[in-house]
């Protein structure tokens, strides 16, 4: 038994919660036993979960969307009336956490996604799988992707940034359905600019920069607009080759504009191949297949000591809840808390 003003000083301690600009008050929201034997813990704050948590003796609640937000009107209606009903009949207190919780470096969601997609808390990229494939065969993909969600990588990841290899995105689909595609704008202009004249290639490519550098989703729509009506005359076939992907390409828009230049390419992982063929073409093909292996692995382990960090980590817990970002921006806190 522990008393529950020492929980929740405990609890607000550990978090810092001082650090963050909470969307509601947080900590206590609800007074209820003072001694506590027993915690209840839920995301958010349904009847449910408060009847549930009376049901097995739970002296306090522990929720990471607490009752109460800021820019909302602070009026008990019927809905939150009948939750706090339950949480009286029971003698329960209520305790809620958001961005502290989120962002806590071995307890929050932003450790837990930033483990999923390969980078500690702090924003350091690591190597999560290293697999053996057949060139880029959907199977391949579909061995290494397996792999991962066996090994942890349960929730699907937000998103996946490729070059636009047909095996991949298959595989992809397959094991990790709800994940979107973003498709990597260094492969896509060298795409589109293969199938214009070598003296239209910087015009061509000072056009595709209008695209993948405008600062909202309806600019980048435009210039695309444009692109095609400039060229689709004289060059159907790379007009085609942009606008195939069209959502694809534009995927980045919906995630927080610090994250940008991570997501709008797939050279992070091109730069590391570089560094293993730097190695492996004066070997000259005298490994075993054994051998290679082990030290490409080697030498991409290496190489990751010199990986540029993520930015805008302090974003990741706001992807987390499933804040809808628009053109990289999160809405305001009352429109977060009505969608």
């Amino acid at each position: 038994m522990a008393a529950r003003e020492e929980i929740v000083a405990h609890a607000s301690a550990l978090l810092e919660v001082e650090r963050f600009p909470e969307f509601g008050p947080p900590g206590l929201q609800v007074v209820g036993a003072s001694e506590v034997t027993t915690i209840a813990c839920g995301v958010s704050c349904s009847r449910e979960l408060f009847e549930r948590a009376v049901a097995v003796g739970a002296e306090l609640v522990l929720v990471h969307h607490g009752l109460f937000w800021r820019n909302e009107p602070l009026v008990v209606d019927a809905r939150l009336r009948g939750r706090l009903e339950t949480l009286f009949r029971g003698n329960a207190s209520l305790v809620a956490y958001h961005l502290a919780l989120d962002a806590h470096p071995t307890l929050g969601n932003n450790a837990q996604l930033a483990e999923r997609i390969g980078a500690t808390p702090e924003g350091k990229k690591e190597l999560v799988g290293f697999h053996v494939g057949r060139r880029e065969s959907a199977q391949s993909w579909r061995e290494l992707l397996v792999d991962l969600k066996a090994r942890g990588l349960a929730v699907a990841p937000e998103l996946a940034v490729g070059d636009g290899a047909l095996g991949f995105r298959k595989a992809l689909d397959e094991v990790f359905p709800g994940t979107r595609h973003q498709r990597c704008w260094v492969h896509k202009v060298s795409n589109v600019l293969g199938k214009f004249p070598k003296s239209m290639g910087p015009t061509g490519k000072s056009d595709l920069r209008d695209i993948w550098q405008a600062e909202t989703r309806a600019a980048a729509e435009a210039a695309i607009d444009t692109f095609a009506e400039k060229y689709r005359t004289k060059y159907d076939k790379a007009v085609a080759c942009l606008t195939k992907d069209r959502e694809a390409l534009l995927a980045f828009f919906d995630f927080p504009a610090e994250h940008w230049d991570h997501l709008r390419t797939a050279n992070p992982i091109e730069s590391v191949f570089a560094t293993v063929r730097h190695r492996t073409v004066r070997t000259k093909g005298a490994l075993s297949q054994k051998t290679a292996k082990l030290m490409v692995f080697t030498l991409v382990r290496a190489a990751s000591k010199t990986w540029r960090r993520l930015t805008g980590a302090n974003q990741l817990p706001l992807v987390v809840d499933g804040i809808k970002f628009t053109d990289g921006v999160a809405p305001s806190d009352a429109e977060t808390r009505a969608a």
